[in-house]
């Protein structure tokens, strides 16, 4: 129900075992969400995490933050999911998963090099977001 609450709400209040976790703007939660939690809950499909990029930290990023097909990290195609009108890939990097929204489809099995746009940082061991 997602949909529903960031076209419909003034503001959402996401619960993770009963605890409040954030209560701003749908707009903040996607854009700024206050960790790791309320950043892969909010979005279909969510943020990946990718866990190797930085020292002690954990970076978050949005399927339409990640270009296939240009910069210096690598992953491998293990997963596409063509929807009509939009296509994800999921790619192995490393020990992590990360999903890509794409205009022309890798093939599975595939090595491709990416680069990532906006991304967010967390806290590994609380998931704060920093």
């Amino acid at each position: 129900y997602q949909v529903e609450a960031m076209t419909l709400a003034d503001r959402i209040a996401v619960l993770d075992g009963g605890v409040l976790q954030q209560l701003d703007p749908p707009g903040q939660i996607y854009d700024r969400p206050a960790n790791r939690f309320v950043a892969g809950f909010m979005g279909t499909p969510p943020m990946s995490f990718l866990s190797n990029l930085e020292d002690g930290v954990l970076v978050g990023v949005r399927p339409q933050n990640v270009r296939i097909g240009e910069g210096e990290l690598e992953g491998e195609v293990c997963l596409v999911e063509p929807l009509g009108s939009e296509t994800f890939v999921h790619l192995k990097v490393d020990q992590d998963q990360l999903v890509a929204r794409v205009q022309d489809s890798p093939g599975l099995g595939e090595k491709v090099r990416f680069s990532l746009g906006e991304t967010l940082r967390f806290e590994p061991s609380t998931g704060r977001r920093l």
